[in-house]
């Protein structure tokens, strides 16, 4: 398995919400369960093909959140997610016009 994502409604509820669930927490975990799988070991790993260093990750690639008109707090906490990653901009995109939220 590549990677893995995880998707709930309860994302995107009102912290005081019995069913609310941070996505700190969740990224808090996936930490957890790379330490648990790891050991720890995050230091730098060569590349095969170029021999450069790599760090290593999580396997979280993905936090899917609800987004309709009754559910419109999904779009803020994306944008609390890429503020804490520190950009919405695609790798891959050549503009210095940040994307929209995932």
């Amino acid at each position: 398995i590549d990677g893995y994502g995880v998707c709930s409604n309860g994302l995107s509820l009102p912290e005081g919400h019995d069913m609310a669930m941070s996505w700190r927490d969740v990224l808090e975990c996936a930490v957890d369960a790379f330490v648990e799988v790891k050991g720890g070991d995050i230091r730098p790993q060569e590349k095969q093909e170029n021999h450069d260093q790599q760090y290593q990750r999580s396997s979280l690639k993905v936090i899917r959140l609800p987004g309709n008109i009754l559910e419109t707090r999904g779009l803020d906490v994306s944008k609390e997610i890429c503020s804490f990653f520190g950009s919405c901009h695609e790798d891959d995109d050549n503009s210095n016009e940040p994307s929209s939220p995932p």
